[in-house]
């Protein structure tokens, strides 16, 4: 890793907690949450091969509208079902437009990288899933 990059592991009971924590995870690099208003609803819907591809696209999305629509985040609500084919996501996440006057802004995330990216299920005693990624900054 290079010092413009932030490593994140996360672990979590449920899938569903595990997306929702990856995005949160990524709006606290962005701006303090709780100088975020949640005055914009945007959903997301994805659909993958692999849980791997979907928690790398579902991050990329929220980093391509934080770029294109100029957004920062406070509150996520995801759900994620695991076919044997196929993986999908349904999140609705919350926000504002970027405002420096009103919003405690961090760093600006540019991408998430493959280098070191995972997710897997965890084994007794733990239970649930982990995942780690990088996030270039």
């Amino acid at each position: 890793m290079a010092t413009a990059d932030v490593a994140v592991e996360i672990q979590a009971k449920t899938l569903n907690q595990l997306f929702t924590d990856a995005g949160m995870a990524v709006a606290e690099q962005s701006a303090n949450p709780k100088t975020v208003k949640p005055k914009i609803k945007k959903e997301i819907k994805l659909k993958e091969t692999n849980l791997e591809k979907l928690l790398f696209n579902f991050i990329e999305e929220l980093i391509f509208i934080k770029d294109s629509e100029c957004r920062v985040f406070n509150k996520f609500k995801v759900v994620v079902k695991q076919g044997k084919k196929e993986c999908a996501l349904s999140a609705v996440v919350y926000g504002d437009t970027i405002n420096q006057k009103t919003q405690e802004l961090h760093t600006d995330v540019k991408a998430i990288t493959l280098h070191l990216f995972e997710i897997k299920k965890m084994k007794k005693p733990q239970q649930g899933w982990k995942a780690f990624f990088v996030l270039d900054i």
